[in-house]
């Protein structure tokens, strides 16, 4: 199948697109929270963004979601790349590799929910953070896409896209250490919720890492 990206893009523009709709949505983000906490710390989400995610719905009614090896949009691993250094090299050294893959699996979730792509996100020099843009230059912060999320499909994923995207835009939130930790208790939580509520227990198929589409 196609990237999770070109499903966003192309949402009703030719007939032969994959629709995504909202139990779509919810199963695949669970798969992605769920499946991407066994991968923190990895290789593996250092490039994570929707153009590196492939999903299918199957006949029997599960969703499979598969991680493959490729580099991401090169201006959003620029920027990242940019605070991660930048932090580090601050009198109190932060080590935000953990926070930056979080934040990427936020990325992802808010924009699979909005079904809408971000236009760019930038780093701020003066206060450390990292910032969002969507329709070609308007900033908006983690709490106003949550909030989004929480008009257009559930509080729960709400919640989960919130906890990501703060790690990077809250100061608090980038001076914690065991940032996973918090991950498990925002993120898993809301998701393993949220496959409650859906009852999608016997219907999903987790995120697995694979080399290809």
């Amino acid at each position: 199948k196609e990237p999770l990206s070109s499903t966003i893009r192309d949402q009703n523009v030719y007939l032969g697109s994959q629709k995504l709709y909202s139990q779509d949505q919810n199963a695949i983000a669970i798969g992605v929270a769920q499946g991407c906490f066994r991968l923190i710390g990895s290789q593996w989400l250092s490039f994570l963004d929707c153009s590196n995610i492939r999903w299918r719905r199957t006949k029997d009614g599960k969703w499979i979601s598969m991680l493959t090896a490729a580099p991401g949009q090169s201006l959003t691993t620029r920027t990242l790349e940019k605070c991660y250094k930048s932090n580090r090299e601050r009198r109190d050294s932060r080590d935000l590799s953990k926070h930056i893959q979080i934040f990427r699996i936020g990325l992802v979730l808010a924009e699979m929910a909005l079904k809408a792509p971000f236009s760019h996100i930038d780093f701020d020099t003066a206060t450390y953070t990292t910032k969002l843009y969507i329709n070609d230059g308007e900033e908006v912060s983690a709490h106003e896409i949550a909030s989004q999320v929480d008009m257009k499909s559930n509080i729960l994923l709400g919640n989960m896209v919130f906890f990501c995207l703060n790690v990077l835009q809250d100061n608090n939130a980038m001076a914690e250490r065991s940032i996973e930790g918090s991950y498990f208790q925002h993120v898993l939580k809301q998701a393993e919720e949220l496959e409650r509520i859906l009852g999608s227990d016997r219907r999903r198929g987790g995120l697995s890492p694979g080399s290809s589409p």
